[in-house]
């Protein structure tokens, strides 16, 4: 039920397999599938945290069950800001800014002196891993990579 509400409400925060974390503000709000009022220019801060053995300050456990200490600790290694492409029309977006930290823990900032009133964005994560999945991504160099989504986040109107 919630995730059917999350994706009727376009709130949407996806992970594949490991725990990546990702918090997302435009001008201070967090707004995944909110329509927002923002300034020109847009402010966007991305805090990523990777998968790895132990737990957070919160006391919460990041590493998924089932999963070895050896399996998880490797660093955040992408993320993107995509955006609405404009010059394309629907339903074409771009990459805005991209980022390769390299850390387990990422913070960024972006500002687009670019927003205009219904411009929408998503943010895209990436967490390298161990070679994990079938013989076929193993041999392909496919199977060693994790990705989180965080979006859309929709542009109301915007104050100058």
């Amino acid at each position: 039920d919630e995730i059917w509400d999350s994706l009727n409400n376009c709130s949407v925060y996806g992970v594949q397999t490991l725990k990546i974390r990702v918090n997302a503000r435009f001008d201070e709000i967090f707004a995944p599938g909110s329509w927002i009022n923002c300034t020109s220019p847009l402010n966007i801060r991305i805090s990523a945290l990777s998968s790895f053995p132990g737990v957070d300050r919160g006391d919460k456990k990041m590493n998924p069950h089932g999963y070895s200490d050896e399996e998880l600790d490797y660093p955040i290694s992408d993320i993107w800001i995509i955006k609405n492409d404009k010059e394309k029309g629907q339903p074409w977006c771009k990459i805005i800014y991209h980022v390769q930290p390299e850390t387990n823990l990422a913070v960024v900032e972006f500002d687009d002196f670019d927003v205009v009133s219904n411009d929408f964005y998503y943010i895209a994560v990436r967490q390298k891993g161990q070679m994990l999945g079938d013989n076929d991504s193993i041999i392909n160099n496919t199977g060693d990579e994790y990705m989180a989504f965080f979006g859309p986040v929709f542009i109301k109107n915007v104050q100058n």
